[in-house]
């Protein structure tokens, strides 16, 4: 037994219970949003959103960046500030583009938010994108120095002011009333990164500085924005080829199997830090290992909670009527979210050795070839909207494969076909994701539960693992303290 009193001390116990709490709770408000709009005017709210996401990946890599750098010069707190205090300046100069784009909108440009008729709401996620440059800079300095409190509040917040605007507006003033519950989180996130201490402000701009930032960064960027695109492409191709009707119905399909996929996310969020600093190490052994226990715990996990959330699927469309038609969507956004993470492990190592290139690179083609297939997709076969996701599954499969290879090729590994292909997707997740796309196809929901199930009795050892690393970190969250 975890001693209750190691519990309540244990500081990643604390940040994680506040993710949980939050996902839940976004969860319900999500699904009350989505149930008070109705498909077409959560289809209008899901572009707006859009548009905020946009701006939340034009950073050109600064963020991730300084904090790479930070890592690497823990030990000299001096260069650490000056990377910090020359990341503030470059961002201030990348924030302007909001003004841009804003002064666009408001000559007669964005022709989807011109037919959409979303009036001064764009502009509120263009001041939302503005605050959110220097959010996501100090983000990334606060995970750099194992702050926690303030990530914790940044990404728990919004819940509540959201749960806000449900309870103070109605119909289509709802989706007015959520652009202003994005405003204000954005803000109060900005001044508690400002005011609570962790943000330092005694280091010197440098020029030389600047241009390493941005050199290692601009890569960073290429590699993030790149997969965020192939995310955000899809989207967009959706919304501006089918109806907004559609939209919001792939918006919530998506929205569920990103809800999922969140949950994990907060865990790497903690982890993401150590891995940079063990992954920087010269020890080849330390790396295999480090490697090896992130896939083996964390990759599996990912994939046994997807499939256990699809089985609740069909009890959540039978609350929501309105999204009855989207089971085969939800499925297969999930599954298509499920693709993204068999490269967790293999894309930190690349980074931490200088290999953002490579990845950079990676991501411009799995871009591509998500842009590409989807077109042809839409144009050529005229698909419907549930089965675009194939092209963003595609790439992703392509872009795992790839970083595998490259990993294993850094690390003196084999790089044969079958060695790769079956490291960056091992048998005992391919069969069930296998089954698990063929159910989504035929949209029976009686048959949701069998790929948990054929996934549960292939993993066993590795569910096993699971449970004694996540005992370890309970009873010494210090393991990935750095």
């Amino acid at each position: 037994m975890i001693p209750i009193k190691k519990l309540l001390t244990n500081k990643i116990v604390w940040y994680m219970s506040t993710r949980y709490v939050t996902y839940i709770l976004a969860f319900f408000v999500n699904m009350y949003i989505a149930t008070k709009m109705g498909p077409e005017n959560y289809g209008i709210w899901s572009f707006l959103l859009l548009v905020f996401h946009y701006f939340m990946f034009a950073d050109l890599g600064v963020p991730y960046s300084v904090q790479v750098f930070m890592v690497q010069n823990k030990e000299n707190n001096r260069v650490a500030v000056n990377y910090e205090k020359t990341g503030l300046w470059m961002t201030g100069f990348l924030a302007l583009s909001c003004l841009f784009v804003a002064f666009y909108y408001s000559i007669g440009g964005i022709n989807k938010a011109q037919e959409l008729n979303v009036g001064w709401l764009f502009y509120g996620m263009c001041i939302c994108g503005f605050l959110n440059f220097f959010n996501m800079l100090y983000d990334r300095i606060y995970r750099a120095k194992n702050r926690l409190f303030e990530l914790a509040f940044k990404q728990t917040s919004v819940v509540f002011f959201m749960a806000l605007a449900v309870m103070s507006f109605e119909g289509a003033d709802l989706v007015a009333g959520m652009v202003w519950s994005y405003i204000v989180w954005c803000l109060a996130s900005f001044l508690v990164y400002i005011f609570r201490g962790g943000a330092d402000f005694s280091g010197n701009y440098s020029l030389e500085y600047a241009k390493q930032v941005l050199k290692k960064g601009i890569y960073l960027f290429f590699f993030n924005a790149g997969f965020s695109f192939i995310l955000i492409t899809t989207r967009t191709l959706i919304g501006t080829h089918y109806s907004i009707e559609a939209f919001g119905l792939f918006s919530f399909a998506f929205f569920l199997g990103h809800s999922v996929y969140n949950c994990l996310l907060a865990f790497s969020t903690v982890i993401v830090t150590k891995l940079l600093h063990r992954f920087h190490s010269s020890d080849r052994d330390v790396i295999l290992s480090t490697l090896s226990i992130v896939r083996a715990n964390y990759v599996t996990l990912f994939h046994g909670v997807l499939y256990l959330a699809m089985i609740a699927f069909p009890i959540v469309l039978y609350f929501m009527p309105k999204y009855a038609s989207s089971l085969e969507s939800m499925m297969l956004c999930t599954l298509m979210m499920l693709l993204y993470t068999n490269s967790f492990g293999y894309a930190s190592y690349l980074i931490a050795t200088d290999k953002e290139k490579k990845l950079a690179i990676l991501a411009i083609l799995s871009f591509v070839l998500n842009l590409v297939v989807a077109l042809f997709l839409i144009i050529v076969l005229h698909v419907k909207f549930e089965y675009v996701v194939f092209a963003t599954m595609l790439s992703y499969l392509f872009y795992t494969h790839m970083c595998t290879y490259y990993a294993r090729q850094s690390l003196g590994l084999s790089t044969s076909f079958p060695k790769v292909l079956l490291d960056g997707f091992p048998v005992g997740l391919l069969v069930p994701f296998v089954l698990a796309v063929v159910i989504a196809l035929k949209g029976n929901q009686f048959l949701v539960a069998v790929p948990f199930f054929v996934f549960f009795i292939m993993n066993t050892k590795a569910l096993k693992s699971i449970y004694k690393t996540s005992k370890k970190l309970l009873v010494n969250p210090n393991l990935i303290d750095i």
